[in-house]
Order: C-alpha cells, then structure tokens, then sequence
C-alpha cells in the first residue's frame, strides 16, 4: 500500500506546472472559499496581518514549485486571505451592535441614485457613514417620507433607529427624519450632465418610452413607473432596465470596432475612457464594477492577442469584488445574478452552440440572441425562482423580441437627446425615430404582461438551488467533453 502511494506521489511530481493563469483563478476561487468559511470561524483569530503576510508568502511560494502542488498551495494561500479579508469585515460589522435599536444621528453620503419605495418613501443608499465623530464601515438603507430632492453624492444628516442589515447592507434606517441635506460645490460633474441630458430627452419623447431610452443609456431604472418597471421584471426585461454588463459591453464593443481598422492603442485608450465615462454616469454599482472590470480586462488581452479562459476570468473579477466588499457573497442576490448570467452567456452558450452546429465561422446574429437568452436564464433561473418566487414562461420571446433592438434604441436615444441640445427647433422630428423603437418595445411588453402566462409563481428551496446548480455545471461539464470546445478563443467582448 504504501509503495503504492509513493509511485501515485513520483507521478504527481512529475505533471508539468500549470499555466499561471490557473494559479491565479486556484488563488481566486480559494479568496471565494475563504470569505465563504469566514462565517464559521472563530474571525478574531484570523483578525491580524498575519494572516495576509502567510496567504502572500504561499503565493510567492506556489510560483517557485514547479509540479501541480502549486495549485493546491493557491487554494491554500487564496482561502488564508479569503478568511483574513471575511473576518476582518465581520469585525468592523459588529461596530454597529452598540446602535442597534437605537435613535441615532448620523452623517452619511448617498451611494446611488434614490428610488421611491411602493409605500412613497424614498429609499437611499449611503456610504461614508459617520456616528457621532466616529467613521463607520460599509453602507446604511435608509427609507424617508422626507420629500427633499436628493441626489447621488449629496451629504446628508439622518435620524432615526437602527437596525441590522441585510445582503451587502450593515444597517437599516426605515422611516428615518432627514434633518438636513447638502449638495456639494462643484458637485458630482458627471451627474450634472446626465440629468440635463434626461431633461432633454424627456421634451422630445413621451414620459414612457423616454424612461425606458434613459434607463438604456444611464441605468436610471428609477424613472420607470412602478407598473411599467413590474411589468419589465415579469416579462424578465428588467435586465435590461439597468446599467450592466450588457449595455457597457455595446458602447465598448462599438469603440473597439471603430478604432481597431486605425489603431489597436487608441481603441484600447478610447475604450477605456468610455467605461470610466460610464461608470461616472451610471454610478460604481456592484454590476458595473464586475463589468466594468470583465471589460478592461478583455481588452487588455485583446490588445496583446490573448484571450482570457471564461472560467479564469469569472473567477478572477468575482474574487476582486469579494477583497473590496466580502459583504457581496453573504447575500448579495444581484452580484450573483450577474455572475450567474455573464457565466451563462460565456460559458454555456458557446458550447451548446457547438454541440448543435459545430464550428461555424459565422454565426447568425438571431442563433447567437437566441442561445445567448436561453444560457443566461439557464444559469440565473434557481436564483431567481429561489428569491423572487416566481418566474416568466415568455421571458425567452419578450427577450428574442426586445434584445436585437437594444443598441438601435440606444443609439437613438442618444442621438435624440444631443439634437434636443444642439438644434431644438427640430429636435421632435430628429427624435421620431427614438420614439418609433422605444414605442415597439413598450407595445410588445404591454401586449406580453397582459397575457395569462406572463408569469407564474413557483416554490424552490435552498436544496433545491443547490441540485440544479449541480445539475447546470454537470450538464456543462458534459457539453465540454463531448464537444472539445476551446475557450480560449472565445472574445468575451464579441
């Protein structure tokens, strides 16, 4: 038995190391696992530096072995920090214990652009929080009937109890007394410019379709009417109510396609200038920072010929966003939506499109939609079923008829909204062609919700997650194997 383990040993030793684009997604999957574990351990152990000096030095480690022992040494040195980064946040949580049912006073900055709750409240995010002189970590919600017109960046003076939180959230406010509200000087520059843009959307197109345009290009989801956005979210459109990946990956692609024909370095240096342009319009929201992230790194590999393996890739970003808020993997249902759907469009579709129809250097632009929709809400349907309790027999058709004329609508919006700045006099005639897409798009989502199928409601455990989660990835796994597909041609921007 044991000369039997010594040989299995000897062979080990033997396997060539791996590429260090493993080591990395091995070092990234364990940060994964180790903020996961963070909840199940004693977290003031794991509180010191030393922590991450040890999780560095197996990195550093792992680079200079050269058989396939280095893999396990990533996952090692990824859980260590993984562990270390969960622990700490845990730690800085339990500042807010103290104030917990509690009225409190406190200075916080607003996160995100507010939104009106069914009951009329207005829901804020706020960052930057201060309680009584002391700085606190991560973010509140707080809900207010106060009927200020606060915005994105505005600092303001809360009161109200505090109770815990929920997802990434560290603490709740609900029906809180907004006792004062200021805007900063010069302010946020890049809001400025979005609300004037919307402003003159909204004169030349009707409030409906120009909401839905505005949504397209800045993510202001906000602006939707409760019913159209229900009804959005029935039909599973809703994804494409807000700024994601999917909207940043049409402007970006664009760019790069302009400027590639003249110069790889300036469709790198423009593209780049976009996403920051983007991200300054649209706010640094969880799914914009994965984007954004899935982007810039795309590109980065695009400008020297490379291409990152989707699994490497999703691993790599999803860590990242873990090391800035460990609080995304507790419960955020969003940052696992996005994943779950980005892994569907760059994993699954490619390989069922070469199960059913091989190789093809062409693909059609339908096929691809088609396959791409499915994939996604593949991968996103336990979670959705398991959160929402609830799901859309026509969200395949709503999203085959919408989804190809996204970026028309996109482009039309824009154009619309700079002829409503530039030459006003005709900007209603410029701005008619913006109107007749977001038109057909509101007719179809009008026409689909008012059907008795537009969606029904379904019971899905946490088991139950976990078993077609179980079964996606072993089905996928299937795919790969019969398949032999090659990821790493696969440009996660095309």
């Amino acid at each position: 038995m044991f000369n039997k383990v010594k040989q299995w040993y000897k062979y080990f030793l033997r396997l060539r190391k791996p590429h260090f684009s493993w080591q990395i997604a091995s070092v990234s999957g364990g940060i994964l696992c180790g903020a996961v574990l963070a909840h199940f351990v004693d977290i003031y152990f794991f509180d010191g530096y030393i922590w991450l000096v040890v999780g560095v030095l197996l990195i550093i480690l792992s680079f200079v072995i050269r058989h396939y022992l280095a893999v396990l040494i990533c996952v090692l040195a990824g859980s260590v920090i993984g562990v270390f980064v969960g622990a700490n946040a845990l730690i800085s949580q339990k500042t807010y214990d103290i104030y917990y049912e509690k009225n409190i006073s406190f200075v916080g900055k607003v996160l995100e652009d507010t939104s009106l709750a069914q009951s009329g409240e207005s829901q804020l995010k706020l960052s930057n929080i201060v309680v009584a002189n002391n700085k606190m970590p991560g973010t509140v919600w707080v809900t207010t009937p106060s009927k200020l017109p606060i915005k994105r960046g505005d600092i303001v003076t809360i009161e109200g109890k505090f109770g815990k939180g929920f997802g990434n959230i560290n603490a709740t406010v609900f029906n809180a007394n907004v006792i004062w509200a200021e805007r900063p000087v010069p302010g946020d520059f890049a809001l400025k410019i979005r609300d004037s843009f919307t402003e003159h959307v909204y004169r030349v197109i009707p409030a409906k379709e120009a909401s839905l345009g505005v949504s397209y290009i800045t993510g202001q989801k906000q602006l939707l009417s409760d019913e159209f956005e229900n009804d959005l979210r029935n039909l599973g459109l809703i994804h494409l109510a807000v700024a994601s990946g999917f909207h940043l990956t049409i402007v970006v692609g664009f760019c790069r396609r302009f400027f590639a024909n003249t110069s790889r370095y300036y469709a790198v240096i423009m593209s780049l200038l976009l996403i920051w342009g983007f991200l300054l319009i649209t706010g640094f929201t969880t799914s914009m920072m994965r984007a954004a992230l899935v982007t810039i790194i795309s590109l980065i590999a695009w400008y020297y010929g490379r291409v990152v393996h989707p699994v490497i890739l999703l691993l790599f970003v999803a860590a990242i966003t873990v090391l800035i808020n460990p609080f995304v993997i507790w419960g955020d249902i969003g940052w696992y939506l996005s994943f779950a759907s980005f892994a569907g469009v760059i994993i699954i579709a490619p390989l069922i499109e070469q199960y059913f129809w091989g190789d093809a250097k062409k693909v059609p632009a339908l096929r691809r939609i088609v396959v791409a929709t499915v994939s996604a809400q593949i991968a996103t349907f336990p979670i959705i079923a398991f959160t929402f309790a609830q799901y859309s027999p026509l969200a395949l058709m709503s999203n085959l008829l919408i989804l190809p004329f996204v970026s028309i609508a996109m482009v039309l919006t824009l154009f619309a909204g700079l002829a409503a700045f530039i030459v006003p006099f005709a900007a209603n005639i410029l701005a008619y062609p913006a109107y007749i897409s977001l038109r057909y798009m509101t007719i179809i989502s009008d026409y689909l919700v008012a059907t008795p199928w537009a969606y029904k409601d379904i019971s899905v455990s946490f088991f139950g997650v976990l078993m077609s989660y179980i079964l996606i990835v072993g089905v996928t796994f299937y795919l790969w194997k019969r398949t032999g597909y090659n990821f790493n041609k696969l440009d996660a921007l095309s």
